[in-house]
């Protein structure tokens, strides 16, 4: 089964990736629950991170068809995370706003649309058509 160097380095990655990603899809909206004690922005986070994937997901075929699977996989996460290091910062520097939590979700999710798009597509690209 794990003939392929490429693909247990494929599987680490997508293990990694994917559980950052369900983290993040929990622990922003849960953020914003502890922070502000509000479930209405709660609720405004939660559409903010997931509004882009439902708009962006099939576009994001045309990116894919043209960059590549593999690389738009790359280009998601290397966008994602330090889109997500920039919340502890500017809570950390007492810049952080609500507007701005809700920028960083929007964002967040328009590279989690070709992501997930990509992901479904990756496995023949690195491993070949057998």
């Amino acid at each position: 089964m794990f003939r392929s160097r490429s693909l247990l380095g494929l599987i680490a990655a997508e293990l990694v990736s994917l559980t950052g990603s369900a983290m993040t899809f929990v622990a922003l909206p849960w953020f914003v629950l502890v922070t502000t004690g509000s479930t209405a922005k709660l609720g405004w986070v939660m559409a903010a991170e997931l509004l882009p994937v439902a708009l962006f997901g099939i576009p994001a075929g045309t990116l894919i068809a043209r960059i590549g699977a593999k690389r738009t996989m790359l280009v998601a996460d290397a966008a994602r995370g330090p889109l997500m290091v920039v919340l502890p910062v500017l809570k950390w520097t007492g810049h952080l706003s609500f507007p701005s939590v809700l920028a960083i979700a929007f964002a967040v999710g328009c590279f989690a649309a070709p992501y997930f798009s990509s992901s479904r597509l990756v496995v023949p690209e690195v491993v070949g058509d057998d």
